[in-house]
């Protein structure tokens, strides 16, 4: 059996950021309303148009401009759980690969390039469960970071804090009984978040519970055993290969030159764990202009330490006072040279 991989639970908090592209009111251009009919879903049709036109919006959003083959695998997987949760809810609920199908079969430019081929799947039932509870205890995170900004935030902080440890303690039980590493980190993900809000100069006037660690194997004993699963037993099993070769195959694709243009999407900026590599750039640029003016700076320093002791003298005038005095007496030897008929030089001696 393989295990399911819970490292893209970690981004819960951007895609809940970011869920208001779910919002019926928002529409989104160049995405066409959802081909699909009755016919192919005709009990809880209104719910599944619903969850067609937010499946398009999201597949659009995350997947069909996004590059990075590392970001746009983690934002499938999240896209993949949202799906799985949805029809989960339905009664009766409906498989994802067939949804999936009629997904494509409908709309001929939807996932043109098939980059979510293998990625939609039907998640295991106690998988499932796990991940909506971690979902659940995000929602909550955010509404209690949010919270900070209302009157009766201290109430607030202490009532979604609650909700939270009652979701983990659950939680650590089940990981505990589990032998999926990527459950457990996902969990300790978690706390370190929630941590770091509760020791932040922020919510230091709000009463935060905090969350339980991990007990030892010793410990794990003795404590009781995790309450009995939720079990989707609405969830149909995935379909054979017989029955997907029973459905109507999908009409062949428009050609490359049909299809609408789409603009540039921009490069969104996604908040990655703290863990996460950081690179800098050097502006070479700004660099060589901090070095001219450095010289410049340099250069009028060492000017002026040439300059200041010369405006000195002439200020005060030392220069000129000796070279009038020396003139003066010049004159006055050259006055008294006939009198006495001595030379300067016998003056001088003398």
């Amino acid at each position: 059996m393989v295990l399911e991989n819970y490292g893209f639970c970690n981004y819960f908090e951007q895609f809940i950021e970011n869920e208001e592209l779910l919002n019926p009111e928002r529409k989104i251009e160049y995405i066409p309303p959802c081909a699909l009919n009755e016919n192919d879903f005709p009990e809880n049709f209104n719910r599944i148009k619903n969850i067609c036109e937010n499946f398009k919006k999201l597949q659009y959003t995350f997947i069909e401009h996004e590059s990075p083959s590392f970001i746009m695998n983690q934002n499938a997987k999240i896209i993949n759980f949202w799906l799985n949760y949805q029809l989960s809810s339905l009664n009766p609920p409906i498989s994802v690969e067939k949804f999936f199908y009629k997904m494509k079969h409908r709309h001929q430019t939807f996932d043109a390039q098939n980059k979510l081929d293998n990625l939609i799947y039907t998640i295991d039932k106690y998988d499932l469960e796990n991940m909506i509870d971690i979902y659940n205890m995000y929602k909550i995170y955010d509404k209690m970071k949010n919270s900070i900004n209302t009157a009766d935030h201290q109430l607030a902080c202490s009532y979604y804090s609650q909700e939270i440890v009652k979701i983990y303690k659950k939680l650590m039980l089940r990981s505990a009984e589990s032998n999926n590493s990527t459950f457990s980190g996902a969990l300790d993900f978690f706390k370190n978040k929630y941590d770091y809000l509760r020791t932040s100069n922020g919510f230091h006037n709000c009463k935060i519970e905090e969350l339980p660690s991990k007990p030892s194997r010793e410990e794990m004993e003795t404590l009781p055993q995790s309450p009995p699963r939720k079990e989707f037993d609405k969830l149909p099993p995935k379909p054979g290969r017989e029955e997907i070769e029973t459905l109507p195959q999908r009409p062949p694709r428009r050609e490359h030159g049909t299809l609408p243009t789409r603009p540039r999407h921009e490069p969104r900026e996604y908040e990655y764990p703290e863990y996460a590599c950081e690179e800098y750039t050097l502006d070479k640029v700004a660099l060589i202009k901090s070095l001219l003016v450095m010289f410049l700076i340099a250069f009028v320093i060492i000017k002026l330490s040439f300059f200041v002791p010369w405006l000195y003298n002439k200020i005060t005038g030392k220069d000129m006072w000796n070279s009038i005095t020396e003139k003066l007496r010049e004159l006055n030897l050259a006055i008294l040279k006939p009198i006495t008929g001595e030379t300067p030089a016998q003056e001088t001696n003398a």
